[in-house]
C-alpha cells in the first residue's frame, strides 16, 4: 500500500464522510473515491459502506484493518525510535567472553575504553571465559560477542566473525629445554617434539599440519589431553611443546619460554557471535573497531 492510500484511507476513517476526507487531503472527492477503490482492490475486500448521503461507515473487515494498521504504525514508530536512541548509544548492552588464557593487545584493550567511553549509556560487560564457554556462552544467549581464535572457530553455519587483530605466534618450551630465546628456529627442529592440545581446540591443529607438510614432515606427534590447563603443566614439565601466540598467558609463565619459528604467520583474534543474534550493538562493535 503507498502513502497515499493509507493516508486516504485514515481520512476517510476519520471523517467517514469522502467529501470531507478529499478536502482536508486538498483532492477532489471522485479522485479521494478512486484512491480508497483501488486500497479495497488491493487488500480484496470492502473496506466502507457507502449510502447516498455521502456518509460512509466502517465494514466489520474495514474494521479490522484500521485496527491492525494503527497498532503496526504505532509499532513502526517504536521501532525506529528505538533504534534512533541505539543510534545515539542512549541504551544497550553488550557481553564480551574473551579467553581466559588470553591477553587482548593494547590496540583492542584502548578500543574497549574508547567504546565505553562512547556510549555511555551502553552496558558493556566482559567477562573471562575459557573456550567452550565461549561457545556455549553465545549458544545459550549469555554472551553476544566471543574474542577467539580465529583458527579455533569451529565450522558451524550459525556462526559468523569478523577479524579484528593480528599477534606474532611462536613455540613456548620448558625453560630446561636446550633452546636459544634469542635465535629464530625452523619448525623441522622440533619435528622430534610433541605437539600438546587439549581436547576442546584439537580441530584448530590443521594450520600446524599444513606449516609441517609445507616443511617436509607429514607426520607430527601429538597429544591432545582433556584442558588446557593440562597442556600448560605438561608443558611446563618438558613433555611437549605448545605453538602459542605473544599475547597467550603461557608467554608470562616463568616455568616456560618463548622460541620464534620462521615458518609461524601472525595469527588472527576475531570477534564471534551468532548469526541469529540481533543486538544492533554486535554490529556497532565491529564497525567501530574497523573505523
Amino acid at each position: 500500500m503507498d502513502s497515499t492510500k493509507k493516508e486516504c484511507f485514515f481520512e476517510a476513517v476519520k471523517y467517514l464522510n469522502f467529501s470531507d476526507a478529499a478536502e482536508k487531503m486538498y483532492m477532489t472527492q471522485p479522485n479521494f473515491s478512486k484512491q480508497i477503490k483501488a486500497l479495497e482492490e488491493e487488500v480484496g475486500f470492502q473496506l466502507f459502506i457507502r449510502n447516498k448521503k455521502k456518509s460512509v461507515r466502517l465494514t466489520p473487515l474495514g474494521a479490522m484493518y484500521y485496527k491492525e494498521l494503527v497498532r503496526l504504525d504505532k509499532a513502526y514508530n517504536e521501532l525506529i525510535e528505538k533504534l534512533h536512541r541505539y543510534q545515539r548509544g542512549v541504551e544497550g548492552h553488550l557481553n564480551i567472553g574473551i579467553l581466559s588464557e588470553h591477553l587482548p593487545d593494547k590496540t583492542f584493550m584502548e578500543f574497549i575504553s574508547e567504546f565505553r567511553e562512547n556510549h555511555p549509556n551502553v552496558n558493556l560487560n566482559l567477562k573471562s571465559c575459557s573456550f567452550s564457554e565461549l561457545l556455549t556462552g553465545l549458544d545459550k544467549g549469555e554472551l553476544d560477542i566471543s574474542i577467539i581464535l580465529e583458527a579455533e572457530i569451529p565450522e558451524r553455519d550459525d556462526l559468523v566473525y569478523e577479524s579484528l587483530y593480528q599477534e606474532s605466534s611462536g613455540l613456548v618450551v620448558a625453560k630446561t629445554k636446550p633452546y636459544d630465546e634469542t635465535k629464530e628456529y625452523s619448525i623441522l627442529d622440533f619435528k622430534d617434539e610433541i605437539f600438546l592440545n587439549s581436547n576442546e581446540t584439537a580441530g584448530s591443529w590443521e594450520w600446524i599440519d599444513a606449516i609441517f607438510k609445507r616443511a617436509g614432515l607429514e607426520n607430527v606427534k601429538k597429544r591432545i589431553v582433556k584442558n588446557f590447563n593440562t597442556v600448560i603443566l605438561l608443558t611446563e614439565v618438558g613433555e611437549g611443546v605448545v605453538p602459542c601466540g605473544v599475547n597467550h598467558t603461557m608467554f608470562y609463565d616463568p616455568y616456560l619460554k618463548y622460541i620464534k619459528i620462521k615458518e609461524f604467520e601472525p595469527v588472527w583474534m576475531a570477534a564471534l557471535w551468532k548469526k541469529d543474534n540481533y543486538n544492533p550493538m554486535i554490529s556497532e562493535f565491529y564497525t567501530s573497531y574497523l573505523d
